[in-house]
């Protein structure tokens, strides 16, 4: 499967990926994911793609799920006009007749809306920035509750940030203390963007929730750790990844999947910040099924010993056994033994990034059940592995760290040619390539030029000549196994004035976070000179030190 992404880190893309590769791992399958955004950039809000028209991967792929703001239009349509399935994860083009998997912008914000009036709350405002689509349905939700609660929105309290990013929610609030009188209580388009609200709010001595009642959406985890704790419309971004490769699967085996969105639950994720009371903290309003709860835990358990769909799903199901014995349990034996099976989670092979998205999906399944007999032992648990989570992060954002200064001194400070990939030894990938553009690189053909891993050395592949849909070449991406926690990247190495390179390499992930630095391969489309330059050394160098999909599979990038 082709997967197209401006980015790949962060708490969006990175958990996006990660659902994608491992529904796909899951069917037998592997995916390709080619970064198309401009490496100059990069980042969670890439700024610039790149335009390269050249039809990447296209013939080592049977279907294509692309992401907010990857390619244009017109490449989807190209692609689409060959008869394979194309998928669409976020935002979509209003002309372009294919399935896209989309969170529940609507349930999400009347359950936030609602749980605000319950509180009493009659004057409630909106902050956000409304040039994001999720972000103006959930305005659009919000103003229709409100006026089917037969309650009016004063205009001045519907406040635009200029971004959605924690400073403009700042600016924002601050133009409208500035104005007039607050709301009693705000609903914030994006968590990043309620954050900066509630930072201003308590820099300007607003009390939240006393004086102002806060929520946000998105579910993202930093809310847990601010003062006081947010209330969250949660919208687990892994399951976003999960239905768009099933909506794309489904579609190969043949199924007749319809156009249009495709939406993934949100719930209300209650905290300190509404005027909750904290012992009821993490609840959720929602009930959920737990046939469906085990079938979206499942990709999360994948592992390197634990590949089996049908094991993965009876593992899923012990899991929820073990929750709903230990809320249940009357005696602190009972409890330890129920305790047990979840700790044992944290010190398996699951990567820190896995582990927190079983634990978000694990909470919400138990606190929907409304059983808190044994919350107390629950909580125990859950501080326990959150420990266990930490300790890891820290230890795989040390071994990024060590990564970019191995690949910086490499490529910056290295006699040797950069194109041998020689800078590549020392980080944690399996191999990795680079091709650069042979001749005007609009006709679509590459030269490898540097491969590094005895699996990419063994195939013989420097020097030979592959036009752009056949890249990566077919001997490595046989090779590469997404059961075996594997995936491969390609990505772009250019400059302002022009692509430089383009490469791919596969290398195994342990637990990286979402957003931590790792190696994948260049892409070139300049002819085929050497990348002696200084100029050419910072790009590569640039582009090696982005951030690769944070999932928990192997990155294999590859480049063209």
């Amino acid at each position: 499967m082709l997967v197209l992404t401006p980015a790949s880190g962060g708490h969006f893309y990175g958990a996006v990926i990660a659902g994608i590769t491992r529904q796909v791992a899951m069917a037998g399958g592997e995916a390709v994911v080619v970064l198309t955004d401009d490496p100059e950039v990069g980042g969670e809000q890439p700024t610039s793609r790149l335009q390269s028209d050249a039809p990447l991967a296209w013939d080592r792929s049977d279907a294509l799920v692309a992401l907010t703001g990857a390619v244009p239009e017109s490449y989807l349509e190209r692609y689409r006009s060959t008869g394979r399935p194309v998928v669409l994860v976020g935002d979509h083009p209003e002309s372009l007749d294919v399935p896209w998997a989309l969170p529940d912008n609507v349930r999400g914000t009347r359950a936030a809306t609602d749980h605000l009036i319950e509180h009493g709350h009659t004057r409630i405002g909106f902050i956000g920035h409304l040039e994001v689509p999720d972000v103006q349905e959930r305005k659009a939700a919000f103003l229709g509750r409100m006026a089917e609660c037969g309650l009016d929105v004063d205009p001045a309290d519907v406040v635009v940030a200029t971004s959605f990013d924690a400073r403009a929610g700042a600016d924002a609030v601050r133009r409208r203390m500035a104005e007039g009188s607050l709301p009693t209580a705000l609903l914030v388009g994006t968590d990043l963007t309620a954050l900066g609200v509630l930072r201003e709010l308590t820099a300007a001595g607003v009390r939240v929730p006393q004086d102002v009642a806060l929520v946000g959406f998105d579910g993202i985890e930093r809310t847990a750790y601010c003062d006081p704790p947010l209330t969250t419309v949660a919208q687990p971004f892994f399951d976003l990844g999960v239905t768009a490769a099933r909506l794309a699967l489904a579609q190969l085996a043949g199924a007749d999947v319809a156009s249009g969105p495709h939406r993934t639950p949100a719930h209300l994720v209650r905290r300190d910040s509404c005027g909750c009371d904290p012992a009821r903290a993490e609840g959720t309003s929602t009930p959920q099924d737990r046939a469906d709860v085990v079938d979206r835990l499942a990709p999360m358990l994948l592992s390197p010993r634990c590949t089996d769909v049908a094991e993965l799903r009876a593992r899923a199901a012990e899991v929820l056994d073990a929750v709903d014995a230990l809320t249940a349990a009357t005696t602190e034996a009972d409890a330890e033994s129920s305790a047990g099976v979840l700790m044992t989670l944290a010190r398996g092979e699951l990567s820190p990034y896995a582990l927190r998205s079983i634990l978000r999906r694990v909470i919400s399944y138990a606190r929907a059940g409304g059983s808190r007999a044994r919350a107390d032992a629950l909580d125990s648990v859950v501080r326990w592995m959150e420990e266990a989570c930490s300790v890891a992060e820290a230890a795989a954002f040390g071994s990024a760290i060590d990564a970019q200064a191995a690949i910086d001194a490499g490529l910056l400070g290295g006699d040797g040619d950069p194109r041998e990939l020689g800078w590549l030894t020392d980080v944690a990938s399996s191999f990795g390539l680079l091709a650069l553009w042979e001749g005007d690189p609009g006709e679509g053909f590459l030269r490898v030029v540097g491969a590094q891993g005895e699996e990419a050395r063994s195939t013989g592949l420097v020097g030979a000549v592959v036009h752009a849909a056949s890249f990566p070449p077919a001997a490595l991406i046989d090779g590469v196994r997404l059961r075996a926690h594997r995936v491969c990247v390609v990505l772009p190495v250019r400059t302002p004035e022009r692509d430089w390179a383009s490469w791919r390499s596969r290398r195994r992930r342990t637990s990286p976070r979402p957003g931590g630095p790792t190696t994948t391969g260049p892409r070139c489309s300049a002819p085929p000179s050497t990348l002696r330059s200084s100029r050419q050394r910072s790009a590569t160098a640039r582009s090696a030190m982005r951030t690769p999909p944070a999932p928990p599979t192997t990155g294999c990038g590859s480049g063209t």
